[in-house]
């Protein structure tokens, strides 16, 4: 009885082990079917194309991905080979069965590139991995995962062009371009550099300047300058040298330099320009304008001296002259021309024949038609208050002209009978070009009936000629004897 209780318990024992192995079977099961559920979930949301082949190279599964990008139907993949496939380029196919028939012998490969063609035509370049599947009897299948990298062999190509068209650049520039460290060694340079220092790149990379002796001596202390420069991250240049090259002859270049960033190293980015040709052209220029400025010198000097022959043959005529007017017509004519003369002669004797110090001029003028009218300066005081005013020989004439006819008008008439009193002439330097010449007497003054603007005189009216040849105004103030004031530009 008691064996037969002993086997029941064993029975019931079995029967409940076996129980907790069916529902660990049970479980199992349901796990494993998650985990397809799971790795299928991630074979058709992955972002890469995911096939599965077998060992004949017949497609079982292709994922979500490829078919999408390529436009392709399930159909048009599975349970073909890869071979007969559109969709790779011939040149891929036969790189594809050379590696598909390594990966049969059991050989891992490294990942390849490809291209593959699209429904639309479109190609894209695709980076291939290739996972394998084994069993006791060797190669059971292989995973192929395909990752799209034509924008990143896009940009890769982009980037091998743009340096491509920089070195071809940099190598062909017609200046000299060079890079240095920041003590002066040199790094590279294009031919140009080689042209102009007369080194073969070999022969400078690697080598300071100090050590090739490319500067004199003199200018060393300057290169060293700028080279602190740019160690604190500064441009510098255009700046100018004088190169030793290596045949002995010496070049004048023009050198600028950039400090830049290569790798977290600051380098020196130098352009060297050979200024031969254009020192040459200046030389040329500096002697060409000496020539003209001589001529020009001969030229003033010559009309001074012609205007002053015609002022004694005037002088001269007046002397037969018997009549008191015709005397004083022939002062007149003789102190305008003068006036004229003086103006070549300041021009003469100048350093810059474009412009003329008017303040000087006017002060030597003033003195002149005092000394021709004889003005005694203990009856009637002169006196200047002139600021330095520069003009071109187009205005300095009229001016000149304007400022004689007023004095020699204020000598003449302000003070009758030997009166006493006192002349002055202003000139003033304003904004905008505006100059102001004022030549003021505390005489007689003009009557009021007179109308300046039209008077008979022919000074007067060379003034109003003069002051409109240089778009100036002319007015006249009678308050405490008179002032003839003449605005004009020098900008105009």
């Amino acid at each position: 009885m008691r064996d037969k209780d002993k086997t029941k318990e064993q029975f019931l024992e079995e029967i409940k082990k076996l129980r907790s192995r069916i529902v660990e079977l049970e479980e199992s099961e349901e796990a494993l079917q998650e985990s397809k559920e799971e790795l299928n979930t991630i074979f058709e949301s992955a972002r890469d194309g995911i096939v599965y082949l077998d060992k004949t190279g017949k497609i079982i599964r292709v994922n979500k991905y490829i078919l999408d990008v390529g436009g392709y139907s399930k159909e048009e993949f599975v349970g073909k080979r890869f071979q007969v496939l559109k969709v790779f380029s011939p040149k891929s196919i036969i790189k594809m069965i050379l590696i598909f028939n390594k990966i049969k012998k059991g050989h891992d490969v490294p990942p390849y590139e490809i291209e593959l063609r699209v429904k639309t035509g479109e190609k894209k370049i695709v980076e291939i991995c290739n996972s394998i599947l084994r069993d006791k009897d060797g190669v059971k299948g292989i995973i192929v995962i395909m990752t799209d990298i034509t924008e990143r062999r896009r940009a890769e190509d982009e980037l091998k062009s743009s340096e491509e068209r920089l070195k071809i650049m940099f190598e062909y520039a017609p200046d000299a371009y060079y890079l240095s460290d920041t003590r002066g060694t040199f790094i590279d340079g294009n031919i140009a550099a080689e042209k102009v220092m007369g080194y073969k790149r070999e022969e400078l990379i690697g080598k300071n300047f100090l050590e090739l002796k490319l500067l004199p001596p003199k200018m060393i202390p300057k290169a060293a300058k700028l080279l602190t420069r740019n160690i604190r991250g500064k441009t510098t240049g255009p700046d100018e040298f004088i190169l030793n090259r290596k045949d002995g002859m010496q070049v004048p270049v023009e050198i600028s330099t950039y400090p830049v960033k290569i790798e977290d190293k600051i380098v020196v980015l130098g352009i060297a320009r050979d200024i031969t040709k254009r020192k040459k052209a200046e030389e040329k220029i500096k002697a060409s304008l000496k020539e003209k400025e001589v001529l020009l010198q001969e030229i003033h000097h010559r009309v001074k001296n012609n205007m002053q022959i015609i002022s004694s043959l005037l002088r001269l005529q007046s002397a037969k002259a018997e009549d008191k007017k015709t005397k004083e017509i022939f002062r007149e004519c003789q102190n305008r021309i003068r006036t004229m003369s003086l103006i070549h002669e300041k021009l003469y004797q100048s350093k810059d024949f474009a412009k003329i110090n008017f303040a000087q001029y006017i002060d030597g003028l003033a003195v002149h038609t005092c000394r021709s009218y004889g003005v005694d300066s203990n009856i009637i005081a002169l006196k200047t208050d002139l600021e330095e005013v520069f003009l071109d020989l187009n205005r300095a004439i009229p001016c000149a002209l304007i400022a004689n006819e007023l004095l020699s008008n204020s000598v003449k008439h302000a003070f009758p009978q030997g009166k006493k009193g006192e002349i002055c002439i202003k000139l003033r330097s304003g904004k905008k070009g505006m100059v102001t010449l004022v030549v003021s007497d505390n005489g007689i003054g003009i009557p009021k009936d007179i109308d300046f603007r039209k008077a008979s005189s022919l000074g007067l009216q060379m003034v109003n000629d003069l002051t409109s040849q240089i778009n100036g105004t002319f007015e006249l103030d009678r308050t405490g004897g008179t002032a003839f004031k003449v605005k004009f530009s020098v900008n105009e």
